[in-house]
């Protein structure tokens, strides 16, 4: 986009920034459209898992943390 928009020719710039744009977002919107899936397959068990998944992860950084400290 920044080459679009430096090349000095606006229609060019232009054509360029739009075929970006014709590319982007399509996969944008697989990418929403699949994540709408699996939030609405995968919310229960992700709210099951979180409480020990937020305890390991406390741990994990406790321990890192304990590790640059000592050395």
């Amino acid at each position: 986009l920044a080459a679009a928009a430096a090349g000095g020719n606006a229609i060019a710039g232009a054509a360029g920034m739009l075929a970006f744009a014709a590319g982007t977002v399509p996969m944008l919107v697989a990418v929403a459209a699949v994540g709408q899936a699996a939030v609405s397959h995968w919310r229960v068990p992700l709210l099951r898992a979180a409480p020990a998944l937020l305890i390991l992860n406390a741990g994990m950084l406790g321990f890192m943390a304990w590790q640059l400290l000592a050395s």
